[in-house]
């Protein structure tokens, strides 16, 4: 598989089945970095905005050079659970496609990710040290209109935008 930068969506069990092979389920992999952008925000006059379901991102690292770091991005988590019960961070992984979209355990349980829809790609260069979440990509900063709710970038109809 090209380790190109485009973006591949997860809406099916086939989408599962590409991406397993492609990432050999994180085998010998560490989450690197997780980031959770929840699209709820507290406005200057502190009125709040409530927007759509959350959207968490990872940084897969691996020792196979092949699919040496991996991002994948979950938009619309309607389960988000984490729970760190050991020091090593070593991790095996089961992706899956169920009737409420795209889902992520990890180790048995410990991270556990239900999303309506999921995307994801190779990004070798991201090995290392450095943390790469700084900005996040375009298409997760506005919501999908099949999606209700306001998006990041769009405040409540009737609302003045910040």
């Amino acid at each position: 598989m090209d380790q190109s930068p485009e973006y591949r969506e997860i809406n099916s069990a086939e989408d599962v089945k590409l991406y397993d092979e492609a990432v050999a389920e994180f085998h010998d992999g560490i989450v690197k970095e997780i980031a959770i952008l929840n699209p709820s925000y507290v406005r200057e006059d502190f009125s709040m905005i409530f927007g759509n379901l959350p959207t968490v991102r990872f940084l897969i690292q691996t020792q196979s050079a092949k699919w040496a770091a991996t991002e994948i991005i979950f938009i619309g988590c309607s389960t988000v659970s984490l729970y760190f019960d050991h020091p090593s961070y070593t991790y095996t992984s089961v992706i899956e496609w169920t009737e409420e979209g795209v889902k992520l355990t990890i180790d048995e349980g410990t991270f556990v990710f239900v999303a309506s829809r999921a995307k994801w790609r190779l990004v070798p260069e991201w090995i290392g040290p450095d943390v790469r979440f700084t900005t996040w990509p375009s298409f997760v900063l506005t919501a999908p209109p099949d999606q209700p709710g306001p998006s990041i970038g769009a405040p409540l109809p009737g609302l003045p935008p910040i």
